[in-house]
C-alpha cells in the first residue's frame, strides 16, 4: 500500500478516535495577528480548528498550544473562545453589539528574539489532546529600556528589578 494513502486512512482514524471532525483537523491554522516583538504582546488568530455547543468548558473542548522558543524553552498557552465588540452610548448606557464572528485566540508574550514554533493541541469530550496546526513566527528584539522584560521582586526581597537583572527604580509624586 502506498505511504500516502496509509497515512491519510491512519489520520482519519485518529481523528474519529478523538471525534475531532477530520477537515478541521487538516485545516486548523495559526495566524499573527501582527508582527510579533520581544516582550510585546503577541495574539494570534485560530482557523479550522474544531467548536462545541460550549466552547466555554474545557471538559468539552480545550485548545492549548505549546509555544518553543529559539533557545528550546516551552510555554503552554490555553486559547480562548473571542468575540468583539463595539461600543456605543444610547441614553446614557453603554450598549455592546458583537462585531464579526466569534473565533479561537490565542496571547503569548516572547521573552527572546528570533524563530518560534507553536504546536496547536486540541481535546474533545476529555479525550487526549491531538496537535492539529503547527507554525512559525519570527520575533524581532527591542532595543532599549523596553527589551528589558518582566519586573518580579530582587533576590534580596529589598527592590524590583527586570528580568535582565536592572534594578526598577519607581520614581512618583504623591
Amino acid at each position: 500500500m502506498p505511504a500516502a494513502p496509509l497515512f491519510t486512512s491512519t489520520f482519519l482514524a485518529i481523528a474519529a478516535a478523538l471525534s475531532l471532525p477530520a477537515h478541521a483537523v487538516e485545516s486548523a491554522q495559526v495566524t499573527p495577528l501582527h508582527p510579533s516583538s520581544q516582550w510585546q504582546r503577541a495574539e494570534f488568530r485560530i482557523t479550522g480548528a474544531p467548536t462545541a455547543a460550549n466552547n466555554f468548558d474545557p471538559d468539552v473542548i480545550r485548545l492549548d498550544a505549546s509555544f518553543i522558543s529559539p533557545s528550546g524553552a516551552t510555554s503552554a498557552v490555553p486559547a480562548f473562545w473571542y468575540q468583539d465588540f463595539t461600543h456605543t452610548l444610547v441614553a446614557g448606557a453603554e450598549v455592546l453589539t458583537a462585531s464579526g464572528a466569534p473565533g479561537w485566540r490565542l496571547r503569548f508574550t516572547p521573552t527572546e528574539a528570533g524563530e518560534y514554533r507553536v504546536a496547536l493541541s486540541a481535546a474533545l469530550n476529555g479525550a487526549s489532546p491531538s496537535v492539529i496546526a503547527t507554525s512559525r513566527f519570527t520575533v524581532t528584539a527591542l532595543p532599549g529600556p523596553a527589551a528589558r522584560g518582566w519586573v518580579r521582586v530582587a533576590s534580596d526581597r529589598r527592590y524590583f528589578e527586570t528580568t535582565d537583572g536592572q534594578a526598577l527604580r519607581l520614581i512618583g509624586e504623591n
